[in-house]
């Protein structure tokens, strides 16, 4: 066709390009999935990711000034408390937790069990205040629902670590002057009554949305707080995003010549099909 030159190679060149163009493509590809692998490892090993494990059987257990009941704390792990394997409901004495704490035993708080009908929620109305001997112990809530907490809770020297497969709600205030504090929700983490750490670190990660709806004071430590609907970048993984889109960039963006051509030559008047 007049105004126009095709590329003079043969088929055994071209076969070779082609071979060579799929080769870039591909390592490409093995880039941005070698990226896409490490950088939710990175996360986790800053701490920015975790594992809910929802059980089909469960008692809803609440923190209360009432008797300890339907449920026990384990001989063999101590400050671990386990509803009943048919209980529906469960309660924790706070002044029984309060005592653990207080000589240097971290308690967790499950709601699983071998049969429980009940929701899976944890719940705590009552104020709790502890001394603690060190910030490695602290206070750990399992819920394979809701963890809900609506009275204040204080530690001298101390850790929260609230966990739950649906929703964390904070409605009461939060203080540590010496200890971390962490929620972690499979939906939504709803921080809706002050949190304050003098010294320490502060971390709300939500599959969901994490609401800061009241103030949080850390003086001295690290303040993370991550929405999977709307994702905080740590500046620690802002080089492995930026080469994730250069790659998507080399995939996507780059133009590509037309297979078999060097060069287009079109005369005026010509048309080319």
């Amino acid at each position: 066709m007049a105004g126009m030159t095709k590329s003079n190679q043969n088929p055994e060149s071209r076969d070779s390009s082609g071979t060579r163009a799929f080769g870039r493509r591909l390592r490409i590809v093995l880039e941005c999935a070698a990226i896409l692998l490490f950088t939710p490892a990175l996360a986790c090993a800053q701490g920015l990711t975790f594992n809910f494990a929802q059980s089909l059987y469960n008692a809803d257990v609440t923190i209360s000034s009432d008797p300890t009941s339907n449920g026990s704390f384990s001989i063999s792990s101590p400050g671990v408390f386990t509803p009943f394997s048919n209980a529906n409901t469960a309660t924790v004495n706070v002044t029984d937790l309060i005592g653990l704490l207080n000589t240097g035993t971290s308690v967790t708080i499950n709601t699983a069990n071998a049969s429980g009908t009940g929701i899976g929620n944890i719940g705590m109305a009552s104020a709790m205040t502890w001394t603690g001997i060190s910030p490695s112990v602290g206070l750990n809530l399992n819920a394979s629902n809701d963890v809900n907490i609506n009275g204040a809770l204080t530690a001298t020297t101390g850790s929260f670590k609230f966990s739950a497969y649906d929703n964390v709600n904070i409605g009461g205030a939060m203080t540590a002057t010496t200890g971390n504090m962490t929620f972690l929700a499979g939906n939504n983490v709803n921080l809706n009554s002050a949190a304050s750490i003098t010294t320490g670190d502060f971390t709300a990660i939500a599959g969901g949305v994490a609401s800061m709806n009241a103030p949080i004071t850390v003086v001295s430590g690290n303040t993370t707080v991550v929405s999977g609907a709307a994702p905080e970048i740590d500046g620690a993984l802002l080089p492995q995003v930026a080469l994730l889109l250069g790659c998507l960039y080399l995939m996507f963006g780059r133009k590509r010549p037309i297979a078999g051509l060097t060069s287009i030559n079109v005369t005026p008047g010509n048309r080319f099909i």
